[in-house]
């Protein structure tokens, strides 16, 4: 039975409010995008609303992007060094803005981490070089961090 109305639910989602570029807010390029990492991470349709929702309440300023002073502004977090290392990991193209497809992704990898994959998202936070090790100036800057 809640199979069934599942099913019914998505059919309902799908004719009445169906994902589109206009209904995002981007451009057919990153709908593209968005619709195959759907796929990839198994996200609903209505999953990527809730995303979509969540973007559209930090992007104060509607531009399609997140700057890094509505992401720490929204959440209410000072600019440290480590709230700015993890928004430009998450600004996936280095733009200096994150858009949608960057949030989804960004948002989705770090709610499936483990306790191994947060430490290792915080080595790789401060292993610029990406050598997989940390040079003596790396643990400097983590040191003066902490």
């Amino acid at each position: 039975m809640a199979r069934a109305l599942r099913a019914l639910g998505d059919l309902w989602d799908t004719v009445f409010n169906p994902l589109s570029p206009k209904a995002l807010h981007v451009t057919p390029k990153q709908y593209n995008l968005i619709v195959k990492m759907m796929g990839t991470l198994h996200l609903s349709r209505s999953d990527v609303r809730g995303f979509a929702k969540i973007f559209n309440q930090i992007d104060v300023d509607t531009s399609g992007e997140i700057s890094m002073m509505e992401f720490l502004n929204f959440f209410k977090m000072e600019k440290t060094e480590f709230n700015q290392r993890t928004f430009r990991v998450m600004d996936i193209d280095g733009s200096g803005k994150v858009d949608l497809f960057e949030f989804i992704s960004s948002i989705y990898n770090y709610c499936t981490f483990d306790h191994v994959g947060l430490v290792r998202y915080a080595f790789e936070l401060y292993d610029e070089d990406k050598s997989g090790t940390l040079e003596l100036f790396e643990v400097i800057e983590l040191v003066k961090y902490i």
